[in-house]
């Protein structure tokens, strides 16, 4: 039986679940976040901005990019293309003192937050061309045992269990993960 009540299907299929956007998404999510954008039009632009950016100004595979997503020397650039400004450059993997001083940092009027790319452990230390970012999502807010999130998979937020880092997309076991860059 293809489809069954005891079978698990992964269709209807969702954004994301086929593209690497999420560095797009990330950007757009910290744009909503600081007030920059409240609609779907308005995030419109931006996404635009981006895929032309890609595929245009960069000639970057579009393909690739959308298939493989974003690597995070790219990132950065891309972040300023969309207006992003960071304060500084990206922290290369980042404690969680540097990502709490990130969100701490408020200007008047722009609630706080980070763009954060998530590695495999085992990537720590690799250059940067040499290692994958699993996912980009937004940071808004750390606790003693989680760090709260404005994701584009819809995840909540990274919860720490001992000195591991744990994150899951949409419902999957939650796996160890390492901070790669902090955009703030």
């Amino acid at each position: 039986m293809k489809n069954s009540p005891t079978r698990r299907s992964p269709f209807p299929l969702q954004q994301g679940d086929l593209d690497f956007l999420c560095s797009i998404y990330a950007a757009i999510n910290a744009m909503a976040w600081r007030g920059e954008v409240s609609t779907l039009d308005e995030a419109a632009a931006p996404f635009k901005k981006a895929i032309d950016f890609i595929q245009a100004e960069k000639g970057w595979n579009l393909a690739a990019s959308v298939c493989l997503g974003i690597d995070e020397d790219h990132y950065a650039e891309l972040l300023t293309k969309l207006n992003w400004r960071p304060r500084r450059e990206p922290a290369r993997n980042p404690s969680i003192d540097e990502l709490e001083t990130a969100l701490s940092a408020t200007r008047a009027g722009v609630s706080p937050c980070a763009i954060i790319s998530l590695i495999h452990p085992e990537d720590v230390g690799r250059p940067y061309h040499q290692r994958e970012a699993i996912h980009y999502t937004v940071a808004t807010a750390v606790t003693s045992d989680s760090i709260l999130l404005q994701d584009s998979a819809g995840t909540l937020a990274i919860t720490r269990e001992g000195d591991k880092w744990l994150y899951g997309l949409k419902g999957n076991k939650r796996k160890p993960v390492r901070f790669g860059c902090l955009y703030s």
